[in-house]
């Protein structure tokens, strides 16, 4: 937020909003290696979707 990439918004919830669904991915996919190809899907979902929510850009 300080170098302008994410919109100014409450630290703490953002911060909860994008490791909330992490711990959930880590939770949902633990000792399941035959998922890995899903998980990193659904991670990569994860990450591009708080990019559209959040970024400035």
């Amino acid at each position: 937020m300080e170098q302008g990439v994410f919109i100014e918004s409450n630290p703490q919830t953002v911060a909860l909003h994008f490791y909330a669904p992490v711990f959930l991915l880590l939770s949902k996919f633990d000792k399941k290696p035959e998922c890995e190809v899903e998980a990193l899907n659904e991670l990569k979902n994860h990450v591009s979707q708080f990019s559209r929510l959040y970024s400035r850009r």
